[in-house]
């Protein structure tokens, strides 16, 4: 009658073990403390005399924490029943027992500790994964032996504990992890600032808050807390970004206004990502471009650069423009004979090499007044299929030299507001990159569609050809940058191209970017929002 008394509370002493452990470990953040409010809770719901957690660190069980409970008083105490009789238990994966009745103790342990046992216990090991992560004493004394059903209620706490210690383990993982990457991030001579998609700032390094020289960010809006330069390269972030665009990033020198001096910096903006590659978060990042004078002249050097390269286009394209001008007047007069066939020769080289002269000239008239800032945007509305057919046309040359085959696909497109001969410039320099790295006799398709989700206009090139090598996924838009290989030597090219359709697609607010093909070459796209 008695024992089954006792079953009949086992359920009601587990519910009392998991209120009072719910209640221990509420405020508990450290792994000492952990340890303890384990083994006093134990000890308290069980009535037990004594209680003992250790820990497998190293192939090593060590102690943790250790408790009596002496006439209702719960003191520290020493380790029992015994080292010995831990070890096995951890060793075999087996809890271990020994009752006024019975014991499972095998037999070396029993002739060492059988007959020095003034206590019945019991011993289990905490398993997550068949993995032990330590053990748990319990023991009572002879006048008060544990029970059977003591026993059974001691194997249900263990399955409780072992998956409360896992969690804690790696809670403690991630706390060091955590701890050390801060460390690591403050570490840093460059301000982050992390942004929820709902422009939240979730953190902010100790440079960030020193060159905003504010304290407290964490947790306000950014059009609260930034400075109204950072706010607006933020708002068009969100603006052109599109979440399935995971390489797009933006980076921009401006000024922030401090409390005794502007400051130059360096800001970037960049997307993170969740496992399901959906937008989590945006990380910016700021560095200071006032840390010594080299800045200053720097900023003259490019500066003046970019004036040489402005006034020698300028200066190169008048004589050219002469040339070029000159050809029709020479075929056209009455001493030229068709029949020569080498003065026909000469002039076509003659042509052939001014117009490339001239679209270089004109590249670098692009360039100098993309990093002026001053490109200088004529707005109307067109036919983006009218751009099109034009760029196939330009081409049709060089497709035939290299026996390339041009594929166009396009919807029904809806007229695009835009700088008709900038948006023309950018997918000619897109198509022409692509014909330039094509295998010969491969194909080229464009495509052109409506986006009607986004309100959009995407145009892509498919080519065929070699590809772009994975390091060289983030150099592919810089300014001059070629692939260093005989290939792209033959092919030629000044490595303007795709640097000035970059800049031209942003300045309309849109994307651009590449995807690797599965088989062979890439894809590079254009996104355009339809002004309404």
């Amino acid at each position: 009658m008695n024992k089954r008394r006792q079953e009949a509370s086992s359920p009601v002493r587990f519910e009392q073990f998991l209120e009072s452990l719910n209640n221990a470990l509420y405020n508990i953040d450290t792994l000492p403390a952990f340890y303890e409010a384990l083994v006093k809770v134990s000890l308290r719901t069980l009535k037990v005399h004594h209680c003992s957690l250790m820990i497998l660190e190293d192939s090593f069980l060590i102690l943790k924490a250790a408790a009596e409970n002496t006439s209702g008083h719960i003191h520290d105490s020493p380790l029992h029943p015994g080292k010995e009789i831990a070890d096995y238990a951890a060793k075999h994966r087996k809890s271990l027992y020994s009752t006024l009745s019975d014991n499972n103790l095998p037999e070396k342990l029993f002739k060492q500790k059988g007959n020095s046992l003034r206590e019945t216990f019991c011993t289990v090991p905490l398993l997550m994964d068949d993995e032990c992560l330590g053990v748990i004493n319990f023991s009572n004394k002879q006048n008060a032996p544990l029970t059977e059903d003591d026993i059974s209620l001691i194997q249900l706490f263990s399955t409780t504990l072992s998956h409360l210690l896992y969690k804690a383990f790696i809670f403690q993982n991630l706390q060091k992890y955590r701890e050390r990457t801060a460390s690591l991030i403050n570490a840093l001579p460059v301000g982050i600032i992390v942004l929820s998609r709902g422009g939240k700032i979730e953190y902010c390094n100790q440079e960030a808050q020193a060159l905003l020289e504010r304290t407290s960010l964490a947790g306000s809006q950014y059009e609260d807390a930034l400075p109204s330069g950072i706010i607006h390269l933020i708002e068009r972030f969100f603006l052109r970004y599109a979440d399935h665009v995971q390489n797009f990033c933006m980076i921009e020198e401006i000024n922030i206004q401090g409390k005794e001096e502007t400051k130059p910096v360096q800001a970037g903006l960049c997307p993170l990502f969740k496992e399901d590659e959906n937008l989590d978060s945006i990380l910016l990042s700021l560095r200071s471009l006032a840390l010594s004078g080299e800045y200053e002249r720097m900023k003259n050097i490019d500066s003046i650069r970019t004036n040489l390269i402005s006034m020698l286009s300028h200066e190169l394209r008048t004589p050219l423009t002469c040339i070029k001008g000159a050809i029709p007047v020479l075929q056209s007069r009455p001493s030229f004979k068709e029949d020569d066939q080498l003065s026909i020769k000469m002039l076509d080289i003659i042509e052939r090499n001014a117009n490339q002269l001239l679209k270089i000239i004109n590249n670098m008239l692009d360039v100098a007044c993309i990093q002026k800032n001053s490109l200088g945007l004529h707005f109307s509305t067109f036919s983006p299929s009218e751009i099109i057919r034009e760029i196939k046309k330009e081409t049709e040359a060089s497709l035939k030299k290299k026996r390339l085959d041009l594929h166009i696909h396009m919807d029904r497109l809806p007229d695009l507001k835009a700088d008709k001969n900038k948006i023309k410039k950018a997918w000619y320099n897109i198509v022409e990159n692509s014909i330039k790295f094509s295998s010969e006799g491969s194909s080229i398709h464009i495509r052109c569609h409506h986006d009607k989700k986004e309100d959009a206009l995407i145009f892509s090139v498919r080519d065929e050809g070699r590809g772009i090598a994975p390091g060289n996924s983030d150099k592919i838009f810089t300014l001059f940058w070629q692939q260093d290989s005989s290939h792209t030597r033959e092919a030629g090219g000044s490595g303007l191209g795709l640097y000035i359709a970059k800049n031209i697609i942003n300045a309309h607010n849109g994307n651009i970017w590449f995807e690797h093909n599965k088989t062979r070459g890439v894809t590079f796209y254009t996104r355009l929002f339809l002004k309404k």
